[in-house]
């Protein structure tokens, strides 16, 4: 229930307003001072929400330890978003443990340039102006006005001036919590915003590592091919030199130089993925491209970096942490406060109003200006719309409902893409010690038949299917590390991006 301003009640209630009109305006600010519609209250969602996620436990070397302090955890989840647009990243978030210098600071860089997110910015500060606006509706308004005139008539010598100055003021008593649901729609609206840009800013996060991994993957690949083009071009070698001597055919210096021809071919296109790999980064960065160019080039190694244990979290837990769920309540918030501003626009309203004038025939009888003062309250009430109102205090209410479903729907879709990424990592995390001990053997198997090819007691075939396995396997082994990298962004991604 809203309080009614006592000042409003002894103007209302003293001679210069009609006893009848006082009275009924009174009894409006007793009886009708809560604010129209239902009050805002986050819906329960629990069951759409798993007890825990399911795991394997081969993925329990890449989980970090949980928090030792759960208040503190849930103090921070629970605290406003940054809406100034952060250009920095915390030295606890998880992006900023990666031990990779140059991906690092790609990000650091990234968070103030990336044009996605400096248009989130530019729709928090449009969404606080809308606050700041709606908010105005709440306070008095106040005014001046002033006027000077000079008149001649046809009748010679008939001339006439006026000067006129006044101020006006006015107030709506927001008897029915019209204004008062505006603004706090508009204040859900900026919530809304700034969510939007904290997810704004953890997909850039995400997006830029895995172009970063990509482009490792690709730089890898690349020297893999060229390492295994060195080896085919050792082998062919080796073949000619037995062709000479008469202890090979000619098949075999034939399918040595093919495996030459297929290695070279295999190169170029590498080379090109690593390149758009270099452009995506420049991308999200707002670069033009090859400005990285020299900067890429010139960091040492490029092996595919691992990612830093990712934090653990419950389901339950994507409800604070992650930026898309919040910013869908806070949607749904604002969705229940216009119900409440359209149900209000059906009632009566009630302004307050006082002006005072001073009009005078020159500027040196200011002291002797006719002096005008009113003052008293008006009534306004919707009595005949067309259905306008009603229509628009329908469309309120399906919007409300549509923004529960978006937020059941938002939940619901967090919950599943955090368990596929738990699957993800689980599964790809079997993987590596099968990849690792399959590249060792072939590398065994291939430095064997090499020998029995040049002792003469092997054939070509199977040094070339032992190169073809050993360079599979370095490529599936790659290909694992970038994977694993993959997958544990994504399910920080969708634990909300987790701190460390």
């Amino acid at each position: 229930m809203t309080s009614t301003n006592p000042e409003i009640v002894r103007h209302l209630t003293s001679s210069a307003v009609p006893s009848t009109i006082a009275s009924a305006i009174l009894s409006a600010l007793v009886i009708c001072g809560c604010a129209s519609g239902p009050d805002w209250e986050e819906p329960d969602v629990s069951s759409d929400l798993p007890s825990e996620f399911r795991r394997i436990p081969a993925d329990a070397a890449f989980l970090a330890p949980a928090p030792a302090d759960s208040a503190v955890a849930a103090e921070s989840a629970d605290s406003e978003p940054d809406y100034t647009g952060a250009s920095a990243i915390a030295t606890t978030d998880w992006f900023a443990q990666w031990d990779d210098p140059l991906l690092r600071s790609l990000l650091q860089r990234a968070a103030s340039s990336n044009l996605t997110v400096r248009q989130a910015v530019e729709r928090v500060e449009a969404a606080r102006a809308a606050l700041d606006s709606s908010r105005a509706s709440l306070l008095p308004t106040l005014g001046a006005s002033g006027s000077a005139s000079r008149s001649r008539s046809f009748d010679p010598g008939k001339t006439a001036s006026s000067y006129r100055a006044g101020a006006d003021a006015s107030w709506e008593i927001d008897l029915f919590g019209k204004n008062r649901r505006t603004a706090e729609a508009a204040q859900a609206d900026l919530e809304s915003a700034g969510w939007k840009l904290e997810d704004a800013m953890l997909t850039l996060r995400a997006e830029l590592v895995s172009a970063y991994v990509a482009l490792r993957l690709s730089q890898t690949a690349l020297e893999i091919a060229r390492e295994n083009l060195l080896a085919e071009e050792d082998n062919a070698k080796i073949a000619r030199a037995k062709g000479d001597s008469g202890f090979s055919s000619g098949a075999d210096v034939a399918a040595a130089e093919a495996g030459v021809a297929t290695s070279r071919a295999s190169i170029p296109p590498r080379e090109a993925a690593a390149d758009h790999a270099a452009r995506a980064i420049e991308r999200l960065l707002a670069m033009p491209p090859n400005s990285l160019d020299a900067e890429l080039a010139a960091a040492t190694g490029h092996d595919v970096p691992a990612a830093p244990p990712v934090p653990s979290a419950a389901p339950a837990e994507l409800l604070s942490r992650r930026p898309d769920v919040r910013a869908a309540l806070s949607a749904l918030h604002a969705a229940t406060a216009r119900v409440g501003e359209a149900r209000a626009a059906r009632f009566p309203s009630v302004d307050l109003s006082a002006s005072f004038v001073l009009s005078a025939a020159s500027l040196s009888a200011w002291s002797e200006a006719l002096k005008t003062l009113a003052a008293g309250p008006s009534i306004s009430a919707p009595i005949f719309r067309g259905g306008a109102l009603a229509a628009a205090e329908r469309r309120a209410d399906a919007a409300a409902r549509e923004a529960l479903l978006a937020y059941r729907d938002t939940v619901l879709a967090a919950v599943h893409e955090a368990q596929n990424a738990w699957t993800s990592l689980s599964a790809e995390a079997a993987r590596g010690a099968d990849l690792e001990t399959a590249v060792s053997r072939n590398e065994e198997a291939l430095e064997a038949a090499r020998a029995k090819y040049r002792a003469g007691t092997g054939d070509w075939t199977a040094v070339t299917v032992r190169q073809m396995a050993l360079l599979s396997s370095r490529l599936s082994l790659a290909q694992h590390r970038a994977d694993m990298a993959d997958c544990a962004v994504s399910l920080v991604k969708a634990l909300g991006g987790s701190q460390m």
